[in-house]
């Protein structure tokens, strides 16, 4: 009897430890985004919910900016959405995005080579070597 107790401990133990490193490896490239009531944000239009609003695949995929009326958990929310959209106004947190107005900055995707107080090298010898090529 004492042998099958030692054996359970074992398994609980290696169970444990096997769902931590799950964890680790699936949350590892996940963002978390937490939004309050009175933030704007996008929708995502899947194709399911929204058929009207995604006729063609040149159409918008989300649409903006709508409210955020209350935090059912920390993966739904319900947003303000207008009566003519016709579905349900609860949300998932991965169809959302927070909403930046024209005046907050976005920072730059792309980095400037030719900023001030840098030298670029001379790039005349590589021209040369790839002109004579």
């Amino acid at each position: 009897m004492k042998e099958i107790q030692e054996l359970h401990a074992n398994v609980r133990a290696r169970t444990k430890k096997f769902n931590e490193q799950n964890k680790i490896q699936t949350n590892k490239h996940r963002k978390d985004i937490q939004f309050k009531p009175g933030d704007l944000v996008w929708t995502h239009l899947r194709k399911e919910p929204f058929p009207s609003k995604r006729r063609s695949k040149l159409l918008p995929r989300s649409n903006g900016s709508f409210e955020i009326l209350k935090k059912i958990n920390p993966n739904a929310y319900m947003v303000d959405l207008p009566r003519e959209y016709g579905v349900s106004t609860t949300f998932n947190v991965t169809d959302l995005r927070p909403y930046l107005d024209e005046d907050d900055e976005v920072p730059s995707s792309r980095t400037n080579s030719l900023q001030a107080e840098e030298d670029d090298g001379d790039h005349s010898q590589a021209f040369f070597i790839i002109k004579e090529l």
